[in-house]
């Protein structure tokens, strides 16, 4: 069943040019993980290409061959340690990131705590670039289905995450080759393949040098999708703000709020 799409966006004509061009494409294996319909799919597709059919159907049709080439939808089923290349407590230390509750629209809430990502670390343990853009798909992939089972649960589309990343303890020290190669992947995989998934990030407890290498991060990402970004300082710039958008009961109590932290 068909919900009433999030926001009003391009006309259901655009939609249904769309889904004709998309004929010979198996959608319906693709819109399986987040349960969306193919005309919500299409919808969002031409939402990240302001409306314009021939550049959505150019988009989805690369998502799609993307998908199909490196079996996305088989992903869940692989052990972690296989898709990154190191284990799930290694990880845990140097790329922690997780998904606590759900905000009140009812979007999930991921955390990630950036200022203990450690890029180069996690190489020379065994992982890569590579191995590190593919577990950050796993975890997309993962979100997206949350936003169908909450979709399901709350009886509207659910389209987009609530994102925090918490910069504290982040330095140019984690600036490296590496980790700009990391981020820049992150955003083309973003980008390409989950348009239209942020619904909002903040940023939190940023550190000055991050300001100006957020300079750099921004010329990566579409207008659009910045415009939804938040560079914050300490508590004092962001408690009010988490707490607007997510419940006490549901936000972490690192964050202000009662539910428990993840690392007990």
């Amino acid at each position: 069943s068909t919900m009433s799409p999030a926001a009003a966006g391009p006309s259901h004509e655009a939609a249904e040019q769309l889904l004709q061009r998309c004929k010979g494409l198996d959608l319906a294996r693709w819109t399986a993980a987040s349960g969306e319909s193919e005309q919500e799919m299409a919808h969002r597709f031409l939402r990240a290409r302001k409306g314009n059919v021939e550049a959505a159907f150019g988009m989805l049709s690369n998502d799609v061959t993307w998908r199909v080439d490196n079996e996305i939808d088989k992903l869940a089923q692989k052990p972690v340690s296989e898709i990154a290349g190191v284990d799930e407590e290694t990880l845990w230390n140097y790329f922690p990131a997780w998904h606590q509750g759900f905000d009140k629209q009812g979007r999930p809430v991921l955390y990630s705590a950036y200022g203990n990502c450690e890029v180069d670390t996690l190489c020379a343990k065994g992982s890569s670039v590579e191995k590190l853009l593919m577990y950050h798909v796993f975890q997309q992939e993962q979100c997206v289905g949350l936003l169908a089972s909450q979709s399901e649960l709350l009886n509207r589309r659910i389209e987009t995450f609530f994102f925090v990343v918490d910069a504290k303890g982040w330095g140019l020290r984690l600036w490296t080759r590496k980790a700009m190669a990391f981020i820049k992947g992150m955003a083309d995989i973003d980008g390409a393949h989950y348009p239209e998934r942020l619904g909002q990030m903040y940023v939190i407890n940023c550190p000055r040098a991050l300001v100006w290498t957020y300079r750099v991060i921004t010329s990566w990402v579409d207008p659009v999708t910045s415009q939804k970004i938040q560079l914050l300082g300490g508590p004092s710039e962001w408690q009010h703000l988490l707490t607007q958008h997510v419940d006490a009961s549901q936000l972490c109590s690192v964050y202000g709020g009662n539910a428990p932290p993840p690392f007990d």
